[in-house]
């Protein structure tokens, strides 16, 4: 059993991207699910607030609320709470402007250091723009793996050790690379797998990969294909960025 607790800044990413997909691969039939899992699951199974289909009544604030709090459990260890917080401020132009295009999440963190000189404390808030129509069940699909994404900055924010995150065997440059692809990939299925949460999200994974590879200039690796990926469209995509 592992009795592990996680340290802020302490820890390699690939170790942090290791603990999600061990959460990840918990399901109800392996009596791996934690205590936390379970209760989790058992909310979600009953609860009016995850209902995300065209008939649902609940707003998109509390829905995205009511799933950080469901993804900490099941995907993070429960880690997330106390130290990150959600915000879901409406869409706007700004915010598309600032954080690229179809950019509809971002995450900050807030380090304080103090001497001699060690990160002390660590905060990090996640933002998932609302957006400016009414939501239906694919919108709000893709506003869930957004939230989902950034749930995954911030777990490697907080925890991955300052010096190692921009290998890109670690987070990289933009924080996309192999670490973050090997968590997000892990999640991504799990939480399409019919048998477990049956929610077919889809965190995103390819543009920002792309992106990672044009800010470190590099090419892809040649193992792409373990996160879903054909190198042959990424190599097609950087070339026409040239």
């Amino acid at each position: 059993m592992d009795t592990t607790v996680l340290k802020i800044a302490s820890h390699g990413a690939p170790e942090l991207a290791a603990k999600i997909l061990k959460w990840a691969k918990h399901r109800e039939n392996d009596g791996n699910l934690t205590q936390l899992q379970q209760s989790a699951l058992a909310a979600y199974r009953t609860r009016q607030v995850y209902d995300i289909s065209e008939s649902s009544t609940v707003g998109v604030k509390e829905m995205l609320q009511a799933y950080f709090l469901f993804f900490d459990k099941i995907y993070f260890g429960g880690y997330l709470e106390g130290r990150c917080w959600l915000r879901v401020p409406e869409w706007s132009s700004f915010s598309h402007r600032t954080f690229g295009r179809e950019a509809l999440g971002v995450t900050s963190l807030i380090a304080f250091w103090l001497p001699p000189w060690k990160i002390r404390k660590i905060w990090c808030c996640i933002h998932v723009f609302d957006l400016p129509y009414s939501c239906d069940h694919e919108d709000r699909l893709w506003l869930i793996g957004t939230l989902l994404h950034e749930m995954v900055h911030a777990f490697l924010d907080i925890y991955s050790c300052t010096g190692c995150r921009f290998e890109f065997q670690n987070v990289g440059i933009g924080g996309h690379a192999t670490s973050f692809q090997d968590a997000a990939y892990a999640i991504e299925m799990a939480s399409c797998d019919p048998d477990f949460l049956n929610l077919h999200v889809d965190l995103n994974r390819l543009y920002s990969f792309e992106d990672e590879l044009e800010a470190m200039a590099m090419g892809p690796p040649r193992d792409v294909a373990k996160w879903g990926f054909d190198i042959q469209e990424i190599e097609k995509y950087l070339d026409a960025q040239q």
